[in-house]
């Protein structure tokens, strides 16, 4: 059997080439190398040289095909490409497809005199500039709203009767407007072949839970698909695509699966326009400014726009990509559910968290959004397997498959509010307004990215860290950051702990806990930690607490050997219900936590922090309480 000699030169020599030699300088030592090995004659190999100029030509083609080669064999593999048009095509081997962006939505809160109809495309908008551009909103579908009132989300009405100042707002749920603007254009004529493609004009196109691209073909309406697997030949649908560069193209079917649109047929498109995370910018209460429509008298935003988000990217693509094999189009287990809600088409969901319910028949699902705001908007009604808005596309989505036996609860995710107390020293030759956005800014991005999954914590390093690399600042001083105790509903009456008033003071030593509020009456409860035990009086009974009582201080005593009480007060509790109508009840179980006065923020794993921004585009003030020195 004949081998393969080795390379050799004219004078017989072996030519012994390290292939190892990948860039301009190694390859052109490399082949200085070689030259020496095959004319040793040629001792002149200064830069000047006709021949060492040929040599670095070479080297310099050679270290382009090196660099190619390279790079074509890294875009081949889904964990080493880089383009998003490499991960795009990977991904379609598998049957996913790279999410657009999606447009924002929000549920309004609009007060009207007599009866009145906001048609489809009422427009409403925040009333200055909020962090940018003016955001402006647009409702999806004519609502009727019959009598004179305040309308709003069912889930807001607590909300809305609070910060109005009322005590009457209706419930309607189809009050929830949409940023981006709607376009409608005829994409062609239909030629009668299969497979026929036809690209959107306006860019960008969003897709949302409550805004779909919308096909008529000859008057005839067309259901967008997310494929044409399983459809029959006479079926009115079409698929869409995005390449690399977010223009989108339709596609209708072939004949086989999917009807060829009749020839000459006019083919008309409506879709949305200008979405993304920038809508989410406006706070609440800042979209006051509305359409000119008679009856109309205002508009009012209890929660903060969510759902808005940029095209999906290169690596978040990498890491949902495979995971949408696990479910495989169906919902079983929990990793199932999670997964089957991040691939909802258009509802921009970032995270997911799935746990066993009441029983094992029970999922209780937690979804959070990409964007500047993770809180989704809208409801989730089990009993008729119905809802509005994103939390209702989700539970639409995965309702069609899970098994009939389960019952699905979706839920936003259990927001823990920071407390951030701070004094921040100002470079003496900086503006300090300037700094004071910037600031604002900065711990508004740590907050949207350090919290991208559920159960992610948030040190207090990471704090001082971003406000001390923001420019013109000199150095920090943070003396507090805990969580907002929040009180969250175990048994009883949902609207009356959303409505009732809670707040906690003189908390300089206060310590990780959580509690357990246990009414013993209407009025009155006890208080049990989960680790430092029930709340006791100086003689060692359970403390009462009342709901009229004022500050009322959470002691816990520690007895010494002489039997001597001494009293270490934790913080101070002022919880007001909201009326004389409030539903409490002996039995009735509430629950808050609390972090140390100064130290990280610690989440469960259906929590996730968020620091809400108010009408001005910045964080609250009431969880943000920072003090500027220095400066300009």
């Amino acid at each position: 059997m004949t081998t393969r000699g080795i390379p050799t030169s004219l004078s017989g020599l072996p030519i012994q080439v390290d292939y190892t030699a990948r860039d301009f300088e190694a390859i052109r030592q490399e082949l200085l190398f070689i030259v020496s090995e095959l004319t040793p004659e040629w001792t002149d190999k200064e830069p000047g040289d006709i021949g060492v100029t040929i040599l670095e030509a070479v080297a310099y083609v050679a270290d382009i095909l090196s660099y190619q080669l390279d790079r074509a064999q890294n875009e081949s593999y889904l964990a080493t490409a880089q383009t998003r048009e490499s991960v795009m095509h990977l991904l379609r081997l598998i049957g996913y497809e790279m999410s657009p962006a999606s447009p924002a939505s929000v549920a309004m809160a609009v007060t009207v005199s007599g009866a009145v109809t906001l048609p489809a495309g009422f427009k409403v908008r925040t009333s200055d500039n909020v962090g940018g551009d003016v955001q402006e909103y647009t409702l999806v579908a004519e609502v009727e709203l019959p009598a004179t009132g305040t309308y709003c989300a069912a889930a807001d009405i607590n909300k809305v009767n609070t910060a109005l100042g009322i005590s009457t707002a209706i419930a309607e749920e189809n009050l929830i407007f949409t940023a981006g603007r709607s376009v409608t254009e005829t994409l062609g004529v239909s030629d009668g072949t299969p497979n026929q493609v036809y690209q959107l004009s306006n860019f960008p196109v969003c897709i949302g839970p409550n805004d779909d691209i919308t096909i008529s073909v000859g008057g005839t309406s067309y259901t967008s698909k997310t494929r044409f697997v399983g459809e029959s030949a006479t079926a009115n649908v079409f698929i869409y695509r995005f390449d690399e560069a977010q223009n989108a193209f339709v596609i209708f079917g072939d004949g086989v699966n999917g009807t060829v649109p009749t020839t000459n047929a006019a083919i008309q498109a409506t879709y949305r326009v200008d979405g993304g995370s920038e809508g989410n910018r406006a706070g609440v209460g800042s979209i006051t400014s509305h359409d000119v429509l008679a009856g109309v008298s205002s508009v009012y935003n209890p929660n903060q726009p969510s759902g808005g988000t940029d095209p999906e990217t290169v690596q978040e693509a990498k890491k949902n990509g495979p995971r949408s094999l696990r479910a495989l189009d169906r919902c079983v287990t929990l990793d199932d559910y999670e997964s089957m809600a991040l691939l909802t088409p258009g509802g921009g969901v970032k995270a997911a968290r799935a746990v066993t319910g009441e029983s094992p028949l029970d999922v209780d699902l937690y979804i959070s959004m990409g964007g500047t705001n993770p809180v989704p908007n809208g409801s989730w009604y089990p009993a008729i397997q119905a809802g509005s808005d994103v939390i209702g596309a989700v539970g639409r989505w995965i309702n069609d498959k899970k098994p009939a036996p389960t019952r699905l609860s979706v839920f936003p995710p259990t927001v823990v509010n920071p407390y951030i107390e701070a004094t921040v020293y100002v470079h003496t030759n900086m503006l300090r307004q300037t700094v004071e956005l910037q600031v604002d800014l900065a711990l508004q991005v740590l907050f949207n990215t350090i919290t991208d999954e559920f159960g992610e914590d948030v040190p207090l390093s990471s704090i001082t860290q971003v406000i001390e690399n923001t420019q013109g600042v000199n150095y920090v001083d943070i003396t507090a950051f805990h969580r907002k105790p929040e009180l969250k509903l175990i048994q009883g009456d949902k609207d009356t702990v959303e409505a009732t008033t809670f707040t906690i003071t003189n908390n300089l030593k206060m310590k990780k806990q959580k509690y357990t509020l246990n009414w013993i009456s209407s009025t009155s409860f006890n208080l049990t930690g989960d680790t430092l035990g029930a709340v006791k009086d100086a003689s060692g009974n359970l403390d009462v607490f009342t709901d009229t009582g004022g500050l009322q201080s959470v002691i816990y005593y520690n007895l010494s050997d002489s039997e001597t009480a001494s009293q270490d007060t934790h913080f101070s509790l002022d919880l007001g219900l909201p009326n004389a109508n409030a539903v409490v009840s002996a039995g009735d179980i509430w629950e808050f936590s609390v972090d140390n006065y100064l130290g990280n923020i610690e989440t469960a794993p259906h929590e996730i922090v968020v620091a809400p921004v108010g009408s001005t585009g910045r964080i609250t003030s009431t969880c943000a309480n920072l003090t500027y020195t220095g400066g300009i």
